[in-house]
């Protein structure tokens, strides 16, 4: 959930950033037509380099349209094109996604007798390249080199591009050893590509090391091979190589930007790691680089991985003092803070100042809010206002409940062995069209909960949730038996001494020989009854799990090897043979899918059920050979 607050951060920072380029460029290109008019009304005669200004500055406007427009404009008001000109208009057309329409640009210019320049036929590659034509950018490439010119860096950087783009990390080696060959060197954006392309590759150790090479022979690197670098340390959650290059290329007198502190922070973040998030966070203020959301979202996210409650307080605070407001994905983080410090009654109320802030939740802060509530001590009393939380969700198509959303209100309900209102839960999430994952199928076996044998308290059986608090009080039993028992080995002992001595000394003891025998005759009875409850809870689990696998089938879905192992355990502790057969029928059905690791126990655990009632095998054997 931290992780998707950050994502979500950026996302929304991203939509907000665009919003408010998207109202600039609107003022941009209404002074741009206005420009555009009064140069016609004027008695300026256009020319080429007026009309190509024009057109460059429409296109990055983002009005592409209105830079051909002005191309047939001025052509029409017998403005020459030149070559120049015709390079923009080939970049008009792929700016508006015509690229059969920037490719026949060559055949107008050689139609009015212009002669491509090394730029055109560049951009002509560009545009073959981002389709993914390769046939077609390397025919351009052959123009460049027929050309009295030949390649320049920017011919062979297209094609280096065009390989990180590919992944075809041994075809852009290749690029630079024919580059260099050529006497051509690799700049800043060869090594962008170069770089892009080994992280595409996985190989980020070589990709350092490309780096390091190139500054050792003096090559001039920017901020993007730094970013493109950190992009991969911080998808492969290696902060440590992340503090180690930005060090390096600062060294090497390249001053990274708010991106590279960004990505940085991405890295701790993904990894875990409070403390070098701080670290990062630090040295991103040092650096004169003022802190947004987002970046405060990343820290957040890292410190909220370790539970830090009150360091995520104080980052709020730091936070609204710098003149930050904090969004959804901020107290997302909070949220997700406070449950892992194991502190619900905390995140429910910073959910409730969320509301109260008029920040609208999504499905991250929903779902959290859903684990808060089945995380509080007296869970029947918030199960039901997590099912009305899951409705609300449900009501609303931008916070669509997720599996992580279906997984928290079923752990909610099996901690109380709600099975009814589990399986109910279960049908609305295949309903919905939410599949299953591995944490899903995981609380459905229950695997380690029902190996445990429940107490009872006041006669009552005790909940999967309360058995597994009790495991170790179970254990303790078993101690304190092994204790008595020495205790009677060195009374026995005393007496076999005899004489005064040894009589004083029974006599001591009496009082705690006493005891232990009261326990052990206890003990007994204590045991059946922890027996019974035992059996209560697993027969209940059973029950739960055959009618999942009958909500599986209605369905058409398939349930993992965890459920069938869990439930055969239990059929075999409750010599259950006939739902063990109904279960082996369901795997030779393909109702269950088994890794090749889980064959085995299921081989041996089906064994057992065969040889537990011999009477009552046929069905399980026969069963089982179908399901081999």
């Amino acid at each position: 959930s931290a992780t998707d607050s950050a994502t979500g951060s950026a996302t929304g920072s991203a939509m907000q950033t665009n919003a408010d380029s998207d109202a600039r460029a609107s003022d941009d290109v209404h002074m741009l037509r206005t420009l555009w008019r009064r140069i016609w009304l004027s008695p300026l005669r256009l020319d080429a380099k007026q009309t190509n200004l024009f057109m460059s500055a429409a296109i990055r406007c983002r009005v592409p349209s209105l830079a051909v427009s002005m191309f047939e404009q001025a052509c029409a008001a017998d403005v020459t094109a030149n070559a120049q000109l015709y390079t923009t208009l080939v970049k008009a057309h792929h700016a508006c996604g015509r690229s059969l329409e920037a490719y026949a640009v060559l055949t107008r210019m050689a139609a009015e007798g212009v002669a491509p320049e090394r730029r055109t036929l560049n951009t002509l590659m560009s545009v073959a390249a981002k389709q993914g034509d390769r046939p077609r950018m390397l025919h351009f490439f052959k123009m460049v080199e027929e050309t009295s010119e030949g390649p320049d860096v920017v011919s062979w950087n297209v094609l280096l591009d065009y390989c990180a783009q590919q992944k075809e990390l041994h075809k852009a080696t290749d690029v630079l050893r024919r580059m260099r060959a050529r006497g051509t060197q690799p700049n800043a954006v060869s090594y962008a590509s170069l770089v892009r392309a080994y992280v595409g590759a996985d190989e980020l150790d070589e990709a350092r090391g490309l780096v390091d090479a190139a500054m050792a022979d003096g090559a001039k690197l920017d901020a993007v091979v730094l970013n493109t670098l950190l992009g991969g340390y911080a998808k492969r959650l290696r902060h440590h190589e992340a503090f180690s290059a930005l060090q390096a290329f600062e060294n090497a007198g390249v001053r990274p930007d708010a991106l590279s502190y960004s990505l940085l922070l991405s890295a701790c973040m993904r990894a875990r790691a409070p403390g070098p998030a701080k670290a990062a966070f630090r040295k991103m203020r040092e650096a004169g680089v003022r802190p947004t959301v987002r970046t405060y979202s990343m820290l957040l996210s890292a410190l909220a991985a370790a539970g830090d409650l009150d360091e995520c307080e104080r980052v709020l605070r730091q936070m609204q003092s710098d003149g930050v407001e904090p969004n959804k994905y901020v107290y997302a983080s909070l949220m997700k803070s406070s449950l892992i410090a194991a502190q619900p009654e905390t995140a429910l109320a910073i959910f409730e100042q969320m509301e109260e802030q008029l920040i609208a939740a999504d499905t991250v802060t929903y779902t959290l809010l859903v684990r808060a509530l089945c995380a509080q001590p007296h869970l029947d009393m918030h199960l039901r206002r997590a099912w009305n939380v899951l409705d609300r969700m449900a009501d609303d198509a931008d916070c669509a409940p997720n599996v992580v959303t279906f997984n928290a209100l079923l752990d909610g309900c099996l901690g109380v062995d709600a099975h009814d209102d589990a399986v109910a839960l279960l049908r609305r999430m295949l309903n919905a069209g939410v599949s299953p994952n591995s944490a899903t199928f995981a609380l459905i076996a229950a695997e380690a909960m029902s190996l445990i044998p429940s107490r009872t308290a006041g006669g009552k059986p005790l909940t999967t949730r309360e058995a597994s608090r009790e495991a170790h009080s179970t254990k303790g039993v078993s101690a304190d038996s092994s204790e008595d028992s020495g205790g009677d080995k060195s009374g026995d002992k005393s007496g076999e001494g005899g004489g005064e001595h040894a009589a004083g000394a029974m006599a001591v003891r009496s009082p705690s020989r006493a005891r232990a025998l009261a326990q052990r005759s206890a003990r007994p009875r204590e045991r059946r009854a922890v027996s019974r409850a035992a059996d209560a809870t697993r027969a209940a689990h059973l029950g739960f799990i055959m009618d999942v696998v009958a909500l599986f089938a209605e369905f058409r879905r398939q349930l993992d090897g965890q459920c069938y192992l869990s439930a055969l355990r239990l059929c075999l502790q409750l010599d259950e043979v006939e739902n063990a057969a109904a279960l082996v029928e369901h795997r030779a059905n393909g109702r269950f899918v088994l890794r090749s690791a889980q064959l085995e126990s299921a081989a041996a655990l089906e064994k057992q059920l065969m040889q537990s009632r011999p009477t009552a095998t046929n069905s399980v054997d026969g069963a089982s050979r179908d399901a081999s």
